[in-house]
């Protein structure tokens, strides 16, 4: 299972980085090789409202690249594709997160 586990990250990380290097204009970046899409062009990423939306929707696509993984493994499938991503907005969401957690 650790296998499985430590396959799926690795995938799912080689498969995140590229494609959300550069983002396009047009709002919306590939995630995996499933091409799922995130839209945030209705997102304002300058907020930190808008940038924790445009995370809760790149966990939401991760999840579904993760599928077919049992829970634990499928948590930690999503946590490092959500943490390959080169999207700076997506991690700026994630240290602001960090930051609300630990106060």
């Amino acid at each position: 299972m650790n296998a499985l586990l430590a396959l799926a990250a690795a995938a799912a990380a080689l498969c995140v980085t590229p494609a959300l290097a550069n983002p396009p204009t047009s709002g919306a970046w590939r995630v995996g090789a499933d091409s799922y899409h995130i839209y945030y062009a209705d997102l304002d990423v300058k907020t930190a409202a808008g940038r924790a939306e445009l995370l809760a929707r790149t966990e939401k696509a991760a999840d579904r690249l993760c599928e077919g993984l049992v829970r634990r493994d499928r948590d930690a499938c999503v946590s490092n594709t959500v943490a390959g991503s080169a999207n700076p907005d997506i991690q700026r969401a994630l240290a602001e997160r960090t930051t609300v957690a630990s106060r």
